[in-house]
Order: structure tokens, then C-alpha cells, then sequence
């Protein structure tokens, strides 16, 4: 049976610690899918109990980061129309999570209010926390209208990455969607991007994240890719 965190019981959640602890490795992130919703009372109130779980689960195996979501697109409403509500979500959660050193960090993903940088780096600025950053994932941007300068829309939040998700994609057939294909092989220029990140000295994490294929063997090969555009990204800057 398929599930997400946080919803793994106790011997699930001992499996994982000694297996961290036997391949001497750690978790650097999880990603609960929470606000991946609509932006309503009912869908806030879940949400926000999920996280709680979630952070819970993220003391109990040493865990810094979680990644969330800027709440689904309501296409009668703009951004303007929701934004102070959703700094009001983030403002607090910020504040309750303080105290454990845990970090939340918003994912600029399709479909949600966070999927512009732009209104991205509003949030982030109007809650001012430490507590609160960005998740990068470039490749999000493929199919939405937003141009594929890159590098200027990283240049809008670099302050706050605190995560990047790697992955790559080309424009669907339809204009508007994303159709994941190797890291390398497709719009995202990340040797560039590898190149924007050493420059600025970043120290966080950077997680692979395929979208398609055999999860292990897909995996693998990003992995391998991956390596080869970091050290290209590596002589530009020697």
C-alpha cells in the first residue's frame, strides 16, 4: 500500500531510523504534499493538523526541512484577492514552528499561488521568519507562461532557497503542461543554474526529483547526470 508521510505507523517509522542509522545517511527533507489545497477554512484546518503530524514525525528522525505548498489556483479570485490570507496561514505557522529549528520552505509548484516567484517572494517577505524560506524547483515554470529566463527568476528569491528540487521537462503538446524527460535533456539550463547556486555560495539541500519511469533505475541515472552538470557548472567558475 502506497502512502505519505506523515501517515506511517510506529514500526514504519522505526524501519526508517534503523535503516538511517545501518546506512549511516540522513533525511534531509520531507515533503508531505500540505496545502497542495484550496484555500478554504475547512482545507486550512486539515491541512495545518497534517503538518503538526508532520512536524512531529520531522523531530522524531532529525529531520530540518519540510517542504509545503501556496494552495491551488482559484481562477475567479487573484492573487491580490488571497495573499494577505495566505501570509496570515504561513505568518502563524512560522511562528509555531520557531522553536524547533525546523524550517518550512514553500515550493514554487504549478497550479498554486506560490507558482510565480514573484508572488513567491511576497509571501516570504510580508511573514519575515527564518523560519520560512523556498524550495526552488525550476522546472515547475515549463508550460506556464512565464518565460524560460531562468536565471532572472531565480534571481527573484536566491535570498531565501533554503531546498532546490532537480528535475527537467519540455512543453507538452498542449502549451500549458510539462512532459518530465532526464535532467539535461530538456528547457532547464542547470549547469547554469548549478553555476547560480556555487556563486552564491548556497549550503542547502538539492534533492532529485525524476517524475518519471522505474523510481529506483530513474533515480540512479538522475543521479549520475546530475554529478556530470554539477561539475561542468564546477569548471565555469574555477
Amino acid at each position: 500500500n502506497q502512502k505519505r508521510i506523515p501517515d506511517i505507523n510506529k514500526e514504519e517509522i522505526n524501519y526508517i531510523k534503523s535503516t538511517l542509522v545501518d546506512k549511516q545517511v540522513k533525511i534531509c527533507s520531507i515533503s508531505p504534499g500540505i496545502f497542495k489545497s484550496p484555500l478554504t477554512i475547512s482545507d486550512i484546518e486539515s491541512e495545518t493538523n497534517k503538518l503538526y503530524k508532520s512536524i512531529e514525525l520531522a523531530l522524531e528522525l532529525s529531520v530540518p526541512k519540510i517542504i509545503v505548498f501556496g494552495f491551488n489556483i482559484d481562477n475567479s479570485k487573484t492573487f491580490s484577492d488571497v495573499k494577505n490570507q495566505i501570509i496570515d496561514v504561513f505568518g502563524k505557522l512560522s511562528e509555531y514552528i520557531s522553536s524547533t529549528g525546523i524550517q518550512l520552505c514553500i515550493e514554487n509548484d504549478r497550479g498554486q499561488w506560490t507558482q510565480d516567484p514573484k508572488n513567491l517572494l511576497e509571501i516570504i517577505k510580508a511573514v519575515d521568519s527564518k523560519s520560512l524560506n523556498i524550495n526552488w524547483d525550476p522546472a515547475n515554470l515549463i508550460g506556464l507562461n512565464l518565460g524560460y529566463d531562468f536565471e532572472k527568476h531565480y534571481h527573484i528569491i536566491s535570498k531565501y532557497i533554503k531546498h532546490v528540487h532537480i528535475k527537467d521537462g519540455v512543453v507538452g503538446s498542449d502549451g500549458n503542461s510539462i512532459v518530465n524527460c532526464m535532467v539535461g535533456d530538456g528547457i532547464v539550463n542547470w549547469v547554469n543554474q548549478f553555476k547560480l547556486l556555487l556563486n552564491d555560495n548556497y549550503d542547502g539541500s538539492m534533492v532529485i526529483e525524476p517524475h518519471f519511469g522505474c523510481r529506483i533505475s530513474s533515480s540512479r541515472a538522475h543521479i549520475q547526470n546530475t554529478k556530470q552538470l554539477f561539475r561542468k557548472a564546477i569548471t565555469l567558475i574555477q
